[in-house]
């Protein structure tokens, strides 16, 4: 979507996540891991795919949300998703 902004996660910052919270002895419950970088929408995120790929990222349309869903049952996610 054009319009939902997050922030990729990749799998060694996340194992780095758990290594920490596991030698903290961090206490049970919910924890959230991201990585930096500039927050983006999945939208760019996607074109940034095609080209990593060697594809066209103009074949990338963006889309809203609200175009993306008519239709369709959604679990609702807002419009930002960025962890600090």
């Amino acid at each position: 979507m054009d319009d939902q902004v997050g922030r990729l996660t990749y799998t060694s910052d996340l194992a780095a996540g758990i290594q920490s919270l596991l030698a903290e002895s961090a206490p049970y419950g919910t924890h959230h891991v991201t990585s930096g970088g500039k927050p983006r929408s999945w939208f760019e995120i996607a074109r940034e795919v095609f080209a990593e790929a060697g594809a066209d990222p103009e074949r990338v349309s963006p889309v809203s949300t609200q175009e993306y869903g008519e239709g369709k049952d959604l679990a609702p996610r807002p419009a930002s998703s960025v962890l600090a």
